[in-house]
């Protein structure tokens, strides 16, 4: 069965809920931001409708951090309010989690954006497909 890409965080925390797997629904909806970002500021803007409404939880607490820290990331760069949503006890780990293995830590720790570290999420740049205007749209 083909679902569509996901055009907004609930959609494609939906996707991975149905199988579809969390880092390919998140590689599908970044293609979308991709295409629809628009550039002020030397930042993209994606569309209000991406972020706004929550996602559905799943069952790892880090997706769910992650996914709070993305859509506050977004409303950030936006320059709009954070949803709401985003505050909630769920999109915040107990411990920290950091990637790219302990010799990065502190490395991967000044590398990631303000929305996840305040999640305890150590993950690094963000976005780099978004973030390149070199990205063929």
């Amino acid at each position: 069965m083909f679902a569509p890409a996901p055009t907004s965080l609930r959609a494609m925390t939906a996707l991975a809920l149905v199988g579809a797997g969390y880092p390919a629904s998140l590689k599908e909806l970044i293609d979308h931001l991709v295409r629809v970002a628009e550039w002020r500021n030397d930042r993209p803007v994606v569309p209000v409708s991406v972020f706004e409404e929550e996602p559905h939880l799943l069952d790892e607490p880090v997706l769910n951090a992650h996914a709070g820290g993305l859509a506050e990331h977004l409303a950030v760069l936006a320059d709009v309010q954070v949803p709401e949503w985003c505050g909630k006890q769920d999109y915040f780990l107990d411990q920290p989690r950091f990637g790219g293995g302990e010799r990065r830590r502190s490395a991967i720790i000044g590398m990631t954006p303000e929305a996840f570290a305040r999640r305890r999420l150590y993950c690094g740049p963000v976005l780099g497909k978004l973030m390149s205007r070199t990205t063929i749209r």
